[in-house]
């Protein structure tokens, strides 16, 4: 993988300075000793909606190109190595400035129908974070993970899954404990970004019970920590994660958690 190829955190929340920046922030900070990153806020940008007006079926090009940001954020989130996706959960959905953004890849599905694409050398990855005020609903993160699973197809992205977070009303609610599990969170993300690690959601939400598959589909889609977990490994070698047991690797990346923690809601 080239090393000129980084990792973009897009932050799809409305609102500057909340809890999903609040995470971005910490990934960031936890992936930045690993690669090179960088952050696009969704707040306060210019995105239009989808107008289904059709012609983008013709070229493959959207007539609003010209008018909002979104072409240049398509354009940053291709040329990425890594597209970690985040965004709070609004009415079981994702907020309605990120769905426009959504909506406008439209014009990269039609041009797949009409032969227009032209696929990047090196297809990039995505990975999501969908966060919650709240603490139930079996399909809380259900609407926003599958518009994100075509979203990414759409633009010809590999699209490793969703992590889910509840109970994150405030960035207050993210304190000493739910740091600590985002900052071993993005170690496994570095893992994932240099080939280490097959698995980042499934990694993750082993490791972490702060995070679950937001997957329905998925196994691991209701939380499945139900007693001490012990994560081993490095972000150049490989993780282990066995339960109510430990790992014999030697690492610098070495935490076990209880689902007792404070940090496990809902």
């Amino acid at each position: 993988m080239p090393e000129t190829r980084e990792i973009l955190l897009l932050c799809a929340s409305p609102h500057k300075g909340g809890t999903t920046e609040k995470l971005a922030r910490l990934l960031q900070k936890g992936l930045a000793s690993h690669a090179s990153v960088s952050r696009i806020l969704l707040a306060g940008k210019s995105l239009a909606g989808c107008l289904h007006c059709g012609a983008c079926k013709k070229d493959g090009l959207c007539v609003l190109q010209d008018r909002d940001e979104c072409e240049a954020i398509f354009a940053a989130m291709r040329k990425a190595s890594l597209v970690i996706w985040l965004s709070p959960v609004y009415f079981y959905g994702l907020p309605a400035q990120a769905k426009a953004l959504v909506d406008r890849s439209q014009r990269f599905y039609e041009a797949a129908m009409a032969c227009h694409a032209k696929d990047a050398p090196v297809r990039p990855r995505a990975l999501a974070f969908l966060v919650a005020g709240r603490t139930r609903g079996k399909h809380l993160f259900t609407g926003s993970h599958l518009a994100l699973r075509y979203f990414f197809a759409a633009l010809g992205l590999d699209f490793a899954g969703s992590l889910a977070l509840r109970g994150l009303e405030e960035p207050a609610d993210m304190g000493p404990e739910e740091e600590r599990q985002i900052a071993h969170a993005a170690a496994l993300i570095a893992g994932f970004y240099q080939g280490a690690i097959a698995g980042p959601v499934q990694s993750i939400a082993c490791a972490c019970p702060l995070f679950e598959d937001a997957d329905p589909g998925s196994p691991g889609h209701t939380r499945a920590n139900t007693s001490s977990s012990t994560v081993s490994g490095t972000v150049s070698g490989t993780v282990s994660c066995t339960v109510s047991g430990t790992s014999s690797s030697s690492t610098s990346i070495h935490t076990q958690i209880s689902t007792s923690a404070a940090a496990h809601r809902g």
